[in-house]
């Protein structure tokens, strides 16, 4: 039997602006969906896994923090609750 690690979590909004900041790159999911984020020439795009048709694009983490919403919620609201599969 493999024992798998928990997904990862952020603790704060300051933790997941400083890892698209830095790296650029994250895939996280929440209640079931995963998304994938990130950095693109003219900001930040996110995107539900296989589904292009979904792409939203933010100016910068702090616009993509204030405006990226999942069912209502915004994400500085959920940063806590959401599993991060790769950063």
């Amino acid at each position: 039997m493999v024992n798998e690690m928990p997904p990862d979590k952020y603790s704060n909004v300051e933790e997941f602006i400083n890892d698209i900041e830095l790296i650029g790159e994250i895939e996280f999911a929440y209640n079931g969906v995963a998304y994938s984020l990130a950095t693109v020439e003219n900001g930040i795009s996110v995107v539900e896994y296989n589904k292009p048709e979904t792409e939203q694009l933010f100016e910068s983490a702090e616009d993509f923090i204030a405006k990226f919403e999942i069912n209502g919620k915004k994400i500085k609201d959920i940063v806590t609750k959401i599993d991060v599969l790769f950063h």
